[in-house]
């Protein structure tokens, strides 16, 4: 099964995430849902959410296609 979500970040964190190949999960208390990756599931909610305190010119959100497999959906 495939998924589309769009990642939010900043430019640093997207060349990075781009030159490995993948993300990384973010850990610690200061994560909004726990441990984990983060994506929203349309361009609008991740716009919003990224841009609702920052610089505009300076985010990057990320699409990407999420492969899960079926017994991890």
């Amino acid at each position: 099964m495939y998924l589309t979500g769009y990642h939010g970040t900043n430019k640093e964190a997207a060349d990075k995430i781009m030159e490995r190949g993948k993300f990384l999960i973010s850990k610690g208390d200061k994560q909004w849902l726990g441990d984990g990756i983060y994506f929203y599931p349309n361009f609008g909610d991740a716009y919003n959410w990224k841009y609702r305190d920052s610089d505009p010119e300076a985010e990057i959100i990320i699409h990407a296609i999420i492969k899960i497999e079926d017994d991890e959906y």
